[in-house]
C-alpha cells in the first residue's frame, strides 16, 4: 500500500467501526437509530499534496483546494489547505 492510499484505506475501514458504535448505543440506551437518517461522508484534510519541497510559492485557488475522488466504493472529498469552512465537510 502506498503512502497516498493509507488515509483512504483508513477511511474505508472506519465504516464497520461506526456501525458497531451505533449498535452498542442502541443496546445501551434502548432505542433504535434509523440508518437512513444518517449521512456518511469521507474527507481527507491535508496541508499539501506531497512530501516534495516546492521551491516556488504556489497560490492554490478554490477550484484546487477541494477535490472529489472515488476509492474502492466510497466517495472521498480531499481538502488541501490550512483553513476551511465547516460547511465544506458536510
Amino acid at each position: 500500500m502506498t503512502n497516498e492510499e493509507e488515509p483512504k484505506e483508513q477511511l474505508r475501514r472506519s465504516l464497520p467501526i461506526f456501525e458497531y458504535l451505533i449498535s452498542v448505543s442502541e443496546i445501551e440506551y434502548e432505542f433504535s437509530i434509523l440508518k437512513s437518517d444518517i449521512s456518511i461522508s469521507y474527507a481527507i484534510i491535508a496541508r499539501r499534496y506531497s512530501e516534495r519541497f516546492d521551491k516556488q510559492r504556489v497560490k492554490i485557488g478554490p477550484a484546487t483546494t477541494q477535490q472529489k475522488e472515488m476509492y474502492r466504493g466510497i466517495a472521498i472529498s480531499k481538502n488541501i489547505g490550512t483553513t476551511m469552512q465547516f460547511n465544506t465537510l458536510l
